[in-house]
């Protein structure tokens, strides 16, 4: 059988229909559980809270983007309390849907310099960086 790729639609034409049908369920299911996952995070108090103040804020700030709410909202997200949250860069990077190292950080240093968040940088790229909410 030739190697194609799983995007390529001769692909599809060659999978059996029992492999294809437990793929399916297999990802539905994994779906299903990713979004309870997401719900038990947002019937955390204060979440909502948090992202109101922010967005009540970011309301009238002209300096603040769509990419500063995306990064803002990862953040919150990933927060186990609504004051702080410890963090590898790349992970945030990912949830926030930013591509690009030097991006990010620009967005850290204009919600720093705003004063929506105070950023602490960790020691070295194996240190965790911290975030603290000033909201």
């Amino acid at each position: 059988m030739p190697n194609y790729a799983p995007w390529c639609p001769i692909y599809y034409s060659i999978i059996s229909p029992s492999i294809f049908a437990s793929t399916t369920i297999k990802a539905t299911m994994e779906t299903t559980e990713t979004l309870d996952r997401r719900d038990e995070k947002a019937a955390i108090p204060g979440n909502e809270d948090l992202l109101n103040r922010f967005f009540n804020r970011v309301q009238n700030d002209p300096r603040i983007g769509f990419s500063h709410i995306a990064l803002f909202t990862a953040m919150v997200q990933m927060s186990q309390d609504n004051f702080s949250i410890s963090f590898y860069g790349k992970e945030l990077r990912q949830l926030a849907k930013i591509g690009s190292s030097r991006t990010y950080f620009k967005l850290l240093k204009d919600l720093y310099e705003c004063r929506y968040i105070r950023y602490i940088k960790g020691a070295n790229r194996w240190q965790r960086s911290s975030v603290l909410f000033l909201i």
